[in-house]
């Protein structure tokens, strides 16, 4: 299962109408990368962030 988003959906212009709206969800998702909820990776410099939940990686280490 592909539970992959795009930061570029989440601050999209339905989802953020503000810089300040999008500053926080970046900062939100920096948080969570932090706590190791999430992967985020970013190939390139301005290039689009791809997040994937880790919630799987733990399940898959409980059944162990």
């Amino acid at each position: 299962m592909n539970l992959q988003v795009k930061f570029s959906h989440i601050v999209s212009p339905v989802r953020c109408k503000t810089a300040k709206e999008a500053a926080q969800k970046f900062i939100s998702l920096l948080i969570l990368a932090q706590m190791k909820a999430v992967c985020v990776e970013q190939s390139e410099p301005y290039g689009e962030i791809q997040i994937n939940p880790l919630v799987e990686r733990l399940s898959e280490q409980e059944a162990t």
